[in-house]
């Protein structure tokens, strides 16, 4: 459940430096929910990153959230506002992930995940490969957003995804990612998408048949050439060009009910002329018809062949296999995927959890929902519903009794209104004719951060033009939450006051942690002169201002000391000592020496 930095020591060991582990991370653990099933993956500071967060990091897990952390300050442990996480951002969640992201800096900045499953599970089902546009929210925060998902499943052991490309050169980078139907592995492709996605959605540019693939394995790239290895011992490599005698693009049926069929057909073009002997498929969910013209056919150069493919999946999930032509002296094989869809009824709670984050103790709640779907193709009866106790409210939960058919949801809205601090977990159970779906909860309450700042006013007083004065001011968060500063004008008005010292947007200030700021007054013209740095918090405080103020003053030569008599006062101490006092006309009493006596 953590994230880790660790520092290379002067005898060669590595010493933990920093971490970061999310703010309900026990309640995590209770579920199996790691954030560490997740590889983190660094982003390019070059192309990614703020004033305020210049070096970032992405980390995902099975919970399904994707998190935007600085890695100068991975955030420690319910160190944000309200006990949360003190992380730069997260988006989810959008499923479970059992390996890394991928990153494209071209384009404004692309991050990939192939998730595995609703992030609800230890054992991954299936999931997406999803797309996550870089760039900054309305504060100026590093954020991703969601921007595409792949139209067909990904399933698990799915690998993680790579990028190739000409630098950073816009419209030249591929995604390749090898496809798993599932655990096993069978039926395997590998892929390749535009990185960046066309129309909201990606482009599928290839896809070859693998085999059995290995368990999250992510395609080698050298050499302008693409290589996976298999779980049954084999290195493929890809390259080109090719000159292939025959083509054809792969086959991806319908979700199709366990027990019915789809049809589909393939066509087979001829880049050369070539005999096609026969079609076959490997996977028994795939059966392939007699081919037009019939095999065995000669093929000129441009003439097609067609055979009719019909996908009847005995068991409801992700299925993958191969439709081969056998030509002269080889085999063509193109991929065939499908998804079995369960003829009973299925209950399905999207998103998975509800992760409320901080809330401040009797401030405003904080809202959630999650839909309750039946994917299968049967009704379900709602039989019974447990409840999250306080300070979770549910309102409209679905009515023990109530249908839902197939391909209906029930949309449920969870309400975190905590008066106390602390951490709160809970599940949201309901359970039907179909079995039972479990929407864990978690949310931590903290009283709110409070920025004080001292003093509110500086006054420099008269500073002789040409020299300079500084001054310091102290910003302090008095409550009991960690804040974040998200506007921070220093002076700038061009009458002689300059920040010497450096206040981002988006610094965050723990409970209790002080930051001081100096602030030089040099001015140049005479007379008085004013200006502010403007400062404001997420803690609802407001804007702050303090106030600058200053005069620029003359210069004042002093006259050379006379050479005039003087008269002497002296006084003699108990111990012999004589503190004499000479006067020098217009230099009253500014002359001291001491004579012992």
């Amino acid at each position: 459940e953590a994230v880790v930095r660790l520092a290379v020591q002067p005898d060669d060991s590595l010493r933990a430096s920093d971490f970061f582990v999310p703010y309900d991370a026990q309640h995590l653990n209770e579920w199996d929910a790691d954030v560490g099933s997740g590889a983190p993956v660094a982003l390019p500071s070059e192309h990614f990153g703020t004033e305020a967060h210049r070096n970032l990091m992405v980390q995902v897990g099975k919970q399904g959230y994707v998190y935007l952390l600085d890695r100068d300050h991975l955030g420690g442990f319910a160190q944000g506002a309200n006990g949360a996480d003190a992380i730069v951002s997260r988006i989810g969640p959008y499923g479970g992930v059992w390996s890394k992201p991928a990153v494209w800096p071209g384009d404004g900045g692309y991050v990939y995940v192939a998730t595995a499953s609703g992030g609800n599970s230890a054992n991954g089902t299936s999931g997406y490969l999803r797309a996550y546009k870089y760039g900054v929210d309305g504060s100026g925060t590093p954020a991703l957003a969601l921007v595409t998902s792949s139209a067909d499943a990904f399933g698990f052991s799915s690998g993680p995804p790579a990028v190739t490309s000409d630098g950073t050169a816009s419209g030249t980078a591929l995604l390749w990612i090898v496809w798993s139907p599932d655990g096993s592995g069978n039926g395997a492709q590998l892929r390749a998408y535009d990185a960046v996605p066309v129309d909201g959605a990606f482009a599928l540019r290839f896809s070859a048949p693998i085999g059995q693939a290995a368990k999250f394995s992510s395609p080698g790239i050298d050499a302008n050439r693409v290589y996976v290895g298999t779980r049954d011992g084999r290195l493929l490599g890809f390259g080109a060009p090719v000159d292939a005698p025959l083509s054809a693009r792969p086959l991806a049926f319908p979700t199709t009910t366990v027990g019915q069929s789809s049809l589909l057909t393939a066509t087979f073009t001829a880049n050369q002329d070539v005999t096609v002997s026969s079609l076959a498929t490997n996977n028994l969910a795939f059966t392939v018809g007699s081919s037009s013209p019939p095999a065995p056919a000669r093929l000129l150069t441009g003439q097609t062949l067609t055979g009719p493919v019909t996908f009847t999946p005995g068991t409801a999930g992700l299925i993958g296999g191969n439709l081969t032509a056998e030509i002269d002296g080889g085999s063509v094989p193109i991929g065939l995927t499908g998804t079995g869809q369960s003829a009973a009824a299925q209950l399905a709670a999207t998103p998975p959890a509800l992760s409320f984050g901080g809330v401040a103790v009797n401030g405003p709640p904080a809202l959630g929902t999650a839909v309750l779907m039946n994917t299968g193709t049967a009704s379900l009866t709602i039989t019974g519903v447990t409840l999250p106790g306080p300070p979770y409210t549910v309102t409209n939960p679905p009515a023990v009794g109530s249908v839902i058919g197939p391909g209906e949801g029930r949309t449920v809205t969870a309400t975190f209104a905590p008066t106390a601090v602390g951490l709160f977990t809970g599940e949201l159970e309901v359970a039907t004719s179909a079995g039972i779906v479990e929407v864990p909860v978690s949310g931590s309450a903290g009283t709110p951060g409070r920025l004080e700042i001292t003093p509110s006013t500086i006054a420099f007083g008269p500073v002789v033009a040409g020299s300079s004065a500084a001054a310091t001011f102290r910003l302090t968060n008095t409550g009991g939450s960690a804040l974040t500063i998200t506007k921070s004008k220093p002076p700038a008005s061009g009458t002689g006051f300059t920040a010497t010292t450096s206040l981002v947007e988006g610094t965050t200030v723990l409970a209790g942690a002080s930051l001081t700021q100096t602030v030089r007054f040099a001015p140049e013209p005479l007379g008085a002169r004013s200006d502010a740095w403007l400062i404001t918090a997420d803690d609802g405080s407001g804007p702050h201002t303090v106030t600058l103020t200053g005069t620029g003053a003359r210069s004042i030569a002093l006259a050379p000391r006379p050479e005039v008599s003087s008269s002497t006062a002296a006084v003699t101490g108990a111990d012999g000592l004589t503190l004499t006092s000479p006067y020098y006309e217009g230099y009253p009493g500014r002359f001291v020496k001491a004579n012992k006596v």
